[in-house]
């Protein structure tokens, strides 16, 4: 079975974020990961890299929408961890 075809049904793609079915957004985990090639890999990686290309060398995915549990691709930008560290809420 293709990664797609496992991955994509457990993504709840209603309203403005894309997160995992079943998980509320009113208190969302945090990352959630998915075996790919024998190996767990953040969701939103494997997201943004089925829709959107590869993240640049030594950049890392910034969640514009602030919702690390979001696997939408538009609410993701890859940044450098300085960035991603300064635009953060802590």
């Amino acid at each position: 079975m293709h990664p797609d075809e496992r991955f994509w049904p457990k993504v709840n793609k209603n309203g403005p974020r894309w997160g995992r079915r079943g998980r509320c957004w009113l208190a969302p985990s945090a990352y959630w990961r998915f075996y790919y090639q024998g190996r767990l890999v953040a969701a939103t990686h494997y997201a943004y890299e089925s829709l959107v290309g590869p993240v640049p060398d030594g950049m890392e995915l910034d969640h514009l929408c602030r919702n690390s549990a979001c696997v939408r691709p538009s609410h993701l930008e890859p940044v450098t961890h300085r960035v991603n560290m300064l635009r953060g809420e802590t």
